[in-house]
Parts: structure tokens; sequence; C-alpha cells
């Protein structure tokens, strides 16, 4: 992920609790694979695939 994309990460993070980034980061850190990882991680954060990432 490059700088420019952190904006977006930032919108996509500001609407989630810490409790639910905490669960999408221990959902990704347990997956096999990157596209799981992120798989997991959108399904615990919907701001961030609405944004695209």
């Amino acid at each position: 992920m490059g700088a420019s994309a952190l904006p977006a990460v930032r919108a996509g993070l500001s609407v989630a609790t810490l409790d639910e980034c905490e669960r999408a980061a221990r959902a990704a850190l347990e997956a096999e694979t990157a596209a799981h990882a992120r798989a997991v991680a959108r399904s615990n954060l919907p701001g961030l695939a609405e944004l695209g990432l």
C-alpha cells in the first residue's frame, strides 16, 4: 500500500471501533494468504471494502 492510500484507510477506520479493528487484525493475522487476510479484514470492517481497500 502506498502513502496515497493513507487518507482512505484513515476514513475507513474512523467509523470503526477499537474492538472492531482489533478483531479484524486478529483475523487477518490468522489468515494463511494475503488474499484471505484482505477478505477477512474487509468482512470485519465493511468501510474498507466500500473505499476499495
